[in-house]
């Protein structure tokens, strides 16, 4: 008998949320089963974080200290529907510090017009300093922010 490995169970911080944008799904996002790759959601992921980080002044590479980025460390995707070409998604950030290095962003993504549950996702990302190319502390005006 095959045992399974027990499925990452993430918890969504309602409470915590800071942003929503909406994102369509395009067809590149598509695969060969007609639905949404699973390396799309971590794309989707990545362009609502980008916005998210616009939209507080910052970005990857600058947050607002002239030296500090964030670099991820750790993703994690829980599936929960199908999404095929054309969906209208909805995606929540949840942004929690913990600091001085960490940043934890969770993400639920919504097929808008269903309001329903596709995804849930975290992303570890910590402060980076990529000119010296090493983990730095998260700076304190940006962690103010959160």
């Amino acid at each position: 008998m095959v045992r399974l490995a027990e499925r990452v169970k993430l918890e969504f911080p309602e409470d915590k949320v800071l942003f929503k944008t909406c994102i369509p799904a395009t067809i590149n996002m598509i695969n060969y089963g007609k639905h949404m790759d699973n390396a799309a959601y971590l794309q989707v992921c990545h362009e609502a974080r980008l916005r998210f980080l616009k939209h507080i002044g910052v970005s990857e590479e600058n947050l607002g200290d002239g030296s500090t980025g964030l670099i991820m460390v750790e993703a994690i995707v829980q599936y929960m529907a199908e999404v095929t070409w054309g969906g209208q998604l909805l995606i929540s950030i949840a942004p929690i510090v913990n600091p001085p290095f960490q940043l934890f962003f969770y993400y639920k993504i919504e097929l808008n017009e269903k309001q329903k549950i596709c995804a849930l996702a975290r992303t570890l990302m910590v402060g980076f300093d990529y000119e010296r190319r090493r983990v730095v502390p998260l700076p304190e005006s940006f962690v103010g922010y959160m």
